[in-house]
């Protein structure tokens, strides 16, 4: 955070949750919870009006600047009606919509809607169905309610 955005590392808590009014120090503007049992997507960034106005990003943006400099992935919220859609962002700050396991205990990636230059091994809606981007499947017309209560396009949605 200090290297990206010159916070002071005294204004970052790390730690449970539940134990932040408790820590020692000025009131943080960013708080990162480590999951409990050291898995996947389980760390959560959460931050303030202060850290964005010190950003001067999107949550996207942001999330990609985080990303590439400490060397790791996160999920964003898409900002769909879709529980189990968000916007993998890569180490490289490359990102793309992808679809969690809703049966998961846990945020576990299963596909993602278009490829995404930073995870060439993760399977995507073009890989599974040999497709390009845009062109039309056959279920084109079934899909449109359910791609209208989600706020995505047909474009977006993953035919099997």
């Amino acid at each position: 955070m200090h290297a990206v955005y010159g916070i002071d590392p005294a204004l970052l808590y790390v730690g449970p949750a539940d134990d932040v009014g408790t820590h020692d120090g000025p009131d943080p503007i960013v708080i990162i919870t480590p999951p409990a049992d050291g898995s996947g997507f389980g760390c959560k960034f959460s931050a303030g009006d202060t850290f964005a106005a010190i950003a001067a990003a999107s949550e996207l943006d942001a999330a990609r600047e985080l990303c590439q400099a400490a060397n790791t992935r996160a999920l964003v919220d898409d900002g769909s009606a879709a529980p189990d859609y968000w916007f993998l962002v890569t180490r490289d700050g490359s990102s793309g919509r992808v679809f969690t396991d809703p049966e998961a205990d846990g945020l576990f990636v299963v596909h993602a809607f278009e490829p995404i230059p930073g995870e060439p091994d993760l399977p995507s809606c073009h890989r599974r169905t040999g497709r390009e981007p845009g062109e039309p499947s056959a279920l084109e017309g079934q899909a449109r309610t359910v791609c209208t209560m989600v706020n995505l396009t047909v474009a977006d949605v993953c035919f099997s």
